[in-house]
């Protein structure tokens, strides 16, 4: 069990490090276009904190196919591929990354956060299900917490950890609905 959910990370990892480097060959080359995305900013004012910017980048791939009942016409359509999602305020930002397959599968969960709490947590998921969930301290100048974060690495999830990757797996869908609704808007 321990080999291959390891297998399967390292699988997914490569597919998550191909999907990045096609981000970056994008930005480097100056071609963003070639990687249809959505982008929502959103700055809210929450009590005792003061501004907290929302960011939200959704990648996707943009595919084309014949529809039989509509005379052979074109359909297009969107498969998210990777939502970018930050908070930032004065004293804190957390990161969260969702990397899906080229089916539109959540594959991998990433969370970055620095100020109050400072870790980096990652949750990879096989069809559905959460096969290893792992996290690490993170430390620096930025970090405010005297209490160092947890460090673990598990195959076998608690009953917590399955119901937080349940969570995970909701969000994933909100943002595929996001895309979806925007994406009937101005695809044509």
């Amino acid at each position: 069990m321990l080999s291959e959910a390891y297998a399967q990370t390292d699988q997914i990892e490569k597919i998550c490090k191909e999907y990045d480097e096609k981000l970056s060959r994008a930005a480097e080359e100056e071609i963003p276009e070639s990687v249809p995305n959505l982008k929502v900013n959103c700055t809210l004012t929450k009590r005792a904190i003061g501004p907290v910017d929302h960011q939200i980048t959704i990648y996707f791939d943009e595919h084309e196919h014949e529809v039989e009942d509509m005379g052979d016409e074109l359909m297009k359509e969107a498969v998210i591929r990777k939502v970018e999602f930050e908070i930032s305020a004065a004293s804190y930002t957390v990161n969260y990354s969702y990397y899906f397959n080229e089916a539109g599968l959540l594959i991998k969960y990433v969370e970055r956060s620095i100020g109050y709490e400072c870790f980096l947590k990652q949750v990879y998921f096989n069809e559905k299900l959460p096969v290893r969930i792992q996290q690490d301290k993170i430390t620096g100048d930025n970090c405010m917490s005297e209490k160092e974060a947890e460090v673990y690495d598990h195959t076998e999830l608690s009953k917590k950890e399955k119901a937080s990757a349940t969570w995970l797996l909701e969000d994933a869908d909100k943002f595929r609905q996001i895309l979806f609704a925007n994406y009937e808007l101005f695809k044509d």
